[in-house]
């Protein structure tokens, strides 16, 4: 019985789990050097090759993406808790013949085990504007 509680707290220290990321919209976006704005939202989770990219919506500071990601993520070691890991949430405007222009970004800090919470995130950057999404985490063990 006491190999079982022992192998339970093992793994369930050891679990990561699912980052849910459900992008509403972006709203009132500026950019010092541009007019037109072709909006698209890049997730990203700090110090991991984990990312997601939304679609691109033309000509719009105001969109509404309606679209779902998911992030897996592992828990680094037993000295980096879950609730230490961030997510780097970057708008960025789609040029055709130049660069793609960060319009700006927001870092959410502290990506844990809590219940689905929405959010409003105020970009910094050159540009400026919000994006609304809701986040939740689940548990999942990795074997």
């Amino acid at each position: 019985y006491q190999r079982r509680v022992r192998e339970a707290v093992v793994s369930t220290q050891s679990t990561g789990g699912i980052l849910y990321i459900h992008l509403h919209r972006v709203a009132n976006l500026r950019h010092k050097d541009t007019t037109t704005m072709d909006p698209y939202v890049k997730f990203s989770l700090v110090n991991t090759s984990q990312n997601a990219k939304s679609s691109t919506k033309l000509n719009m500071k105001d969109a509404v993406f309606d679209e779902v990601f998911q992030l897996f993520i592992l828990k680094l070691s037993k000295a980096v808790p879950l609730s230490h890991q961030s997510l780097m949430v970057e708008v960025w405007d789609k040029n055709t013949f130049t660069s793609d222009l960060l319009v700006g970004k927001h870092v959410i800090h502290g990506i844990n085990n809590t219940l689905e919470v929405n959010k409003k995130l105020l970009l910094s950057g050159d540009g400026s504007g919000a994006v609304y999404l809701s986040i939740a985490f689940k548990p999942v063990p990795f074997y």
